[in-house]
């Protein structure tokens, strides 16, 4: 057969097409035969392997039996996935960047470009209670790829593409590996499956996470933005010490605008932080770790005409991308790694917080046109190595850095060069600070390796108006606390009492149940794009939350082993009533809670065929507490 042409095949029962592109023409091969045939020229191999149910993996291997070189100009597979029940599609990217319409219908198209810092090559057709009717993902998560879907009426064409930006890739050997699956589970625990897939694969070494990833953060951007001060910093220490926060990140505005140093970078304190290593020493003291904002290859306008910025700098085929350093050259890579050094070691801190690397999104893996050396083949393997840079630099200062990135470059590969992944900006918006994190969570959480096994889903700092009232901030709080490791943004100088004992005892509910919230079994019970009723239980603890605008008159124990269940109001309504089965006890003690986790009642209920009838009233943002006896 020709590898130009479309071969069509069959899947677990759905049409599929695989289409290889390149110089080599292949007589008596068959794509999906392991032993499909020899060509006298190349040799194909072909490995197929089921890594769950109704799941495969196929792994194709393309050489020249004589050594030399070939060119691979692309590669794609389709899936003709059947119309029925079909109602979403669900690729990692956040649509429009921040991702706040997807999720909502089936779309008439999606083109969803991917490389190693924006999202990866993986789409899902769901159906209407976001079951998996078909998944389809690459296990190369570095190199350009595009997840795309068209459907019009009978079917939804899914598809994924690799994509060659520089021309056909000149190569002795090629290989893709392809993961198919119609689990018929929840979107999420396919997810899941295909994380767990992915690290079966690659076998990929974590980046080490210190104890203080996993505590609460607090960020001085959405407060105060770039009036930042060390004065302000220091101020709200030891409300924060008190709180339970266990790292400080210093937002954008601590620096010299306009300051560029060749062998130091374009970071430099200013007069605002005139002691930026005393400032430190004195939030360690406090117990809180310290993070300082820098985007290494962004941030250039005051300084682009500098020679050693304008000669390196991105010039891409694309109009209208930012200025951007080009990953491609070494000298960057070099000077990137002067930067994190010298940022930690001068200023004395603990970590950065690195952002912007996606600036310009998946425009930036078109190719650079910019008269300079590149040193890298791709995009992908140049901004993964820049990766692996900062985290060497950071780690080779203080073996217990931190690193932060965010959401539109956490993905199965950046899990090893980062300690937390942070979701997208959306500071007054807890139901979509929920979804995000849920989403992050069902790829870069494995719950069965705990704490040494994973690094940490940051949620994106938190900040409500001060004319917010208690209800609105203790609904926030429950929902962030439970979403991942939390994060405000806060001023927590002035706050009133109420708020106050509000923000400090859900810190500490989720201080007290970090693993639980972590890496417990998580679960989506819903079918709203916001994820708005969550389970989450693990060793005979359990939380339900519920952050819709009506409380559901059926609950249900998310395992029977649970003898301690947490509900949690979200909701519009300050009265539960429900039915609540598969309780594995015969009396359950409910202990009911104000938004400030106050007890206000405590009261026996019996249990009859497993079940009990719940009539309570219950705080809005409030709780309670179930325990089976």
């Amino acid at each position: 057969m020709s590898t130009d042409g479309a071969v069509p095949c069959t899947i677990f029962d759905v049409p599929f097409t695989i289409t290889l592109e390149c110089d080599a023409t292949l007589t008596g091969v068959n794509m999906l035969e392991p032993q499909g045939g020899v060509d006298p020229d190349y040799e194909l191999s072909v490995d197929i392997s089921d890594p769950h149910p109704q799941t495969r993996l196929l792994r194709w291997r393309l050489r020249r039996r004589d050594g030399a070189s070939f060119q691979v100009k692309g590669f794609n597979v389709q899936a003709s996935v059947p119309g029925v029940d079909l109602h979403r599609m669900w690729v990692p990217a956040l649509n429009e960047s921040i991702g706040k319409s997807d999720m909502i219908s089936l779309p008439w198209g999606i083109d969803e470009r991917s490389f190693v810092s924006w999202s990866f090559p993986f789409i899902a057709a769901l159906s209407r209670q976001d079951i998996n009717r078909f998944a389809i993902g690459f296990m190369d998560h570095i190199e350009t790829a595009a997840a795309t879907h068209n459907c019009y009426d009978e079917d939804a064409k899914i598809g994924l593409s690799r994509l060659y930006e520089d021309g056909p890739m000149e190569t002795t050997a090629w290989e893709e590996t392809l993961y198919v699956s119609r689990t018929p589970v929840h979107l999420f625990d396919q997810v899941r499956q295909f994380a767990r897939t992915y690290d079966q694969v690659h076998q990929p070494v974590l980046c080490e996470t210190p104890d203080a990833v996993w505590k609460p953060v607090w960020c001085s951007w959405y407060g105060i933005k770039n009036d930042v001060t060390a004065e302000y910093v220091l101020d709200n220490a030891p409300h924060l010490q008190e709180m339970g926060f266990g790292s400080v990140i210093v937002d954008a505005g601590w620096w010299v605008d306009g300051h560029v140093d060749e062998a130091t970078g374009h970071y430099k304190a200013n007069e605002k932080f005139p002691d930026m290593p005393g400032m430190a020493a004195r939030l360690n003291e406090r117990d809180l770790r310290v993070l300082l904002w820098c985007a290494p290859l962004f941030h250039l306008d005051a300084i682009r005409e500098n020679p050693f910025i304008s000669k390196h700098m991105l010039k891409s085929v694309r109009p209208g991308v930012p200025g951007f350093l080009c990953p491609r050259c070494q000298p960057v890579h070099d000077y990137v790694r002067r930067m994190v050094e010298h940022i930690i070691r001068e200023n004395g801190v603990d970590g950065l917080k690195i952002d912007f690397i996606d600036a310009g999104a998946a425009d930036l893996s078109y190719a650079c046109t910019a008269d300079h050396e590149h040193d890298y083949p791709t995009y992908g393997q140049a901004m993964e190595a820049l990766l692996r840079t900062i985290h060497e630099a950071a780690k080779g200062v203080r073996s217990d850095a931190l690193l932060e990135f965010r959401m539109n470059y956490t993905n199965l590969v950046t899990r090893s060069y980062a300690t937390s992944h942070r979701a997208q900006d959306s500071p007054l918006d807890f139901d979509h600070i929920r979804r995000m994190c849920t989403r992050l969570r069902s790829y870069m959480i494995d719950p069965e390796a705990g704490r040494e096994g994973n690094v940490a889903v940051h949620a994106d700092p938190a900040w409500w108006q001060p004319r917010d009232g208690a209800e609105i901030v203790a609904c926030f709080m429950s929902s962030l606390v439970t979403s991942a490791v939390p994060m405000l943004s806060t001023d927590m100088r002035d706050l009133g009492a109420e708020t106050r004992a509000i923000i400090k005892a859900w810190l500490g509910f989720y201080n007290e149940r970090t693993d639980l919230i972590m890496f417990g079994r998580h679960r989506v019970l819903g079918t709203d794009p916001h994820h708005s009723i969550f389970s989450v239980h693990r060793e005979g603890e359990a939380v339900i939350g519920i952050y819709t605008a009506a409380l559901p008159g059926q609950l249900e124990m998310p395992d029977p082993s649970v003898r301690r269940l947490w509900i949690l109001n979200g909701s519009g309504q300050d009265r539960l009533f429900a039915r609540l089965t598969g309780i594995a006890g015969g009396v359950i003690v409910v202990n009911r809670y104000s938004r400030a986790l106050e007890l206000q009642e405590s009261q026996s209920m019996p249990v009859f065929e497993g079940g009990a009838v719940l009539d309570l009233r219950v705080d809005i943002g409030g709780a309670l507490e179930l325990r089976v006896s």
